[in-house]
């Protein structure tokens, strides 16, 4: 089979010629492989604006949701990181990640909130 003969299927419909990826998802795989790698090296708000933009061209991707929660949360963001956790698990109401992940969130704001100070776990 050549490139003339390749058709796949795009979020647009039917893609012919030499069509692999339809343009929003490479801008969305792209947001969400850029936003990782740039939090893995500490550059969170770099990886926010990665994040914000996947979602933009595909509002409902749960990833990165999941993704913006987490940065969200590394950032002291915890009620913004709620909120992204919470569009997740409307997205994808199977999503272990995104409810684990709220639930550490709020753990998060109880222990900022508290009086008392929790020595850290070695």
């Amino acid at each position: 089979m050549g490139p003339e003969d390749s058709t796949v299927l795009s979020n647009q419909g039917l893609c012919e010629g030499n069509c692999i990826l339809s343009w929003n998802f490479k801008v969305i795989f792209m947001g969400l492989v850029l936003g990782l790698a740039l939090s893995r090296v500490g550059r969170n708000s770099e990886a926010l604006i990665c994040y914000d933009r996947a979602i933009r061209v595909e509002p409902n991707n749960s990833t990165a949701y999941v993704n913006k929660g987490s940065i969200l949360c590394s950032l002291g963001e915890y009620e913004e990181a709620i909120r992204s956790f919470d569009r997740a698990v409307e997205l994808n109401p199977d999503s272990a990640v995104a409810f684990g992940n709220k639930g550490k969130t709020k753990r998060r704001i109880m222990v900022s909130r508290s009086p008392l100070k929790f020595p850290n776990k070695q």
